[in-house]
């Protein structure tokens, strides 16, 4: 990822299944942005596997953080 951590934003990403907290560049969210509050990682295209930071599954009920 070239972006310092300073221009970077925790934003949470609506995934098949869960949900995901990403760090995203300005660039990215207005991609994202389809003028909803959701923000579904479909439309973000691909991440580095860095940016994200945790996990939710909906089917396991579980929160998982991010394996260093």
């Amino acid at each position: 990822m070239n972006q310092s951590d300073d221009s970077l934003e925790e934003k949470k990403l609506l995934v098949s299944g869960g949900y995901a907290f990403a760090k995203l560049t300005e660039h990215e969210q207005s991609k994202a942005n389809l003028g909803l509050p959701q923000i579904f990682l479909g439309n973000v295209r691909r991440l580095d596997e860095e940016s994200f930071t945790k996990y939710y599954c909906n089917k396991c009920q579980k929160a998982m953080p991010r394996k260093q």
